[in-house]
């Protein structure tokens, strides 16, 4: 084993910039919602990370112009009016309506202005904290679907509509490709015979009403979706499963293999017939290229993965298991460590080190150490490796907008793994050819 790294203090000083502002998070799961509008309490500023969250989802969106008399005297009639004035104007499904640092700080009745407005207004109204000193964007999504979801929400019994099989809880930002994996996630599980209600992915506000009635909650990121499948299982006694993250084929056999137990169902042939006619296909396209050997050539490179828990654990599995490419250095970005996960990973691919940090300067010192010629991470993170070393780069984590993709990309599913591994062959063809 070359070295496992648990990082004491992981709250450092360094920020690292794909960190933002919660309200940036809140933004992202409103957006989701169909017609849904945002009224942001607070100064201008903070209205900027809501801005950047239309670029991928369009929505109304309006704020409350908190200025230096609002801070001492209050805001609470101004809020009424632009709640007010979003609805008139958009006649939206949602309005969600964004506390900042500032209107939490003086304790502006956001809750009583709501509440007043209960008889005028016709559509839910939610208010959800986006607190920057409180939570960073990543950490208000689960926050976020949780709010809404609770405001939302009815039991079976509100409806005579048949209840889907399954709530699947999409891993909202993790990647800028989340969408389109959620999508082929829910497509496979259609195509073994359920029924899916996915939420917050361009969904109504029925679907969201109907989370309260599926027989089981499936997240496909556990980071992002435990906490809203432990929510919904307090509320409604629905269970939930968070099985491994289904990219590469063995993880995407165990992920349905985990929702087939649960139905007391047993497709495992028909999955592992999947990943077999996946693998042919592979070899086939790899054989048009025999005299380059890229992959070999990915074999022999030294290769590090950057990513969340979920995330390092899955591309670890396919990359050293389906394609023979075993990284030497593994980084887990985390606030808080989880020691016998890590060790588990460590104690599995002994060859990799592995580091536990949210500080870039210590991922640049690891990066640094190994200059990879093959790097699985954000732009961010890629951005630093080039200033000692010029690695193929694939993007697997937020944010990842250095291409413009004009069509689905996934690395999900028994496609998905396809995608990934030409992402990976073309990039040290690119580089190295």
């Amino acid at each position: 084993m070359q070295g496992l790294a648990l990082t004491d203090d992981t709250h450092c000083a360094y920020i690292d910039p794909a960190s933002r502002c919660s309200i940036l998070g809140v933004g992202q799961v409103a957006a989701q919602v169909k017609n849904a509008a945002v009224v942001v309490h607070g100064p201008k500023g903070c209205l900027y990370p809501v801005y950047e969250a239309t670029l991928q989802s369009n929505f109304p969106y309006n704020y409350t112009e908190m200025c230096e008399s609002s801070v001492v005297f209050g805001n609470e009639e101004v809020i009424r009016d632009k709640i007010l004035d979003t609805y008139y104007d958009n006649a939206p499904s949602l309005i969600v309506v964004v506390t900042t640092c500032s209107s939490e700080i003086i304790g502006d009745d956001v809750d009583g202005v709501i509440y007043s407005l209960k008889e005028e207004i016709a559509c839910p109204i939610v208010k959800v904290e986006g607190v920057g000193f409180k939570k960073n964007h990543a950490e208000s999504v689960p926050h976020a679907m949780g709010v809404i979801t609770e405001h939302l929400a009815r039991p079976a019994c509100c409806s005579k509509q048949p209840a889907p099989d399954i709530n699947l809880i999409p891993h909202i930002g993790t990647t800028s490709r989340w969408k389109d994996e959620a999508n082929a996630v829910r497509q496979l599980l259609e195509e073994a015979g359920y029924t899916v209600n996915l939420l917050f992915c361009d969904s109504e506000t029925t679907a969201l009403a109907d989370a309260g009635r599926a027989k089981l909650n499936v997240c496909i990121n556990s980071e992002v979706g435990e906490p809203l499948a432990k929510q919904l299982e307090q509320t409604f006694g629905t269970p939930y499963l968070a099985p491994v993250l289904p990219i590469g084929l063995e993880n995407c056999v165990h992920f349905m293999d985990n929702v087939d137990h649960f139905f007391s169902r047993n497709n495992h042939q028909r999955y592992d017939d999947l990943a077999d006619t996946t693998r042919t296909y592979f070899r086939a396209a790899l054989g048009k290229m025999a005299n380059l050997n890229p992959l070999e050539l990915a074999q022999r490179s030294a290769t590090a993965v950057i990513g969340d828990k979920e995330q390092v654990s899955a591309y670890m599995h396919t990359l050293s298991r389906e394609l023979g490419i075993t990284p030497c250095l593994a980084i887990i970005k985390a606030t808080e460590l989880d020691k016998d996960h890590i060790q588990a990973l460590a104690d599995e691919y002994r060859d990799c080190r592995f580091v536990c940090t949210d500080d870039n300067m210590v991922i640049k010192k690891e990066l640094t150490a190994v200059k990879p010629a093959i790097l699985l991470a954000n732009d961010f993170e890629y951005q630093l490796c080039k200033t000692f070393c010029e690695p193929s780069y694939i993007n697997i984590s937020y944010p990842g907008a250095r291409m413009i993709r004009m069509r689905e990309e996934y690395h999900v599913g028994f496609k998905g793994v396809l995608i990934l591994a030409e992402q990976i062959i073309n990039a040290v063809i690119q580089m190295r050819f």
